[in-house]
């Protein structure tokens, strides 16, 4: 009978279900590695996931993807910050 070892090399998934982050309780920073993919399915409110946002993207490599889901709304506050941040990055290597 043959065995399969577990494949290392794939590399591992971090998840996180808890309540959305807010700024009163900033701890996540400590407990989040370093990470390819982030999928945010957290709190629907601009505010949340503009929290969620700032604390987990220093945590995604470069090359790597940040996905939020739920983005409601032309004028969505979250909306209007990522494409600020957008603009500022796409001017800053010109």
């Amino acid at each position: 009978m043959s065995r399969v070892a577990p494949l290392k090399t794939r590399g591992q998934r971090f998840s996180s279900v808890t309540k959305p982050i807010d700024r009163s309780g900033r701890t996540s920073r400590k407990t989040v590695p370093l990470v390819d993919i982030v999928i945010d399915d957290g709190g629907h409110l601009p505010e949340q996931q503009l929290v969620t946002l700032e604390e987990l993207l220093p945590h995604v490599r470069p090359g790597g993807v940040y996905f939020c889901e739920d983005i409601h709304y032309n004028f969505n506050d979250f909306a209007a910050y990522v494409q600020g941040l957008s603009d500022n990055l796409n001017e800053f290597h010109r």
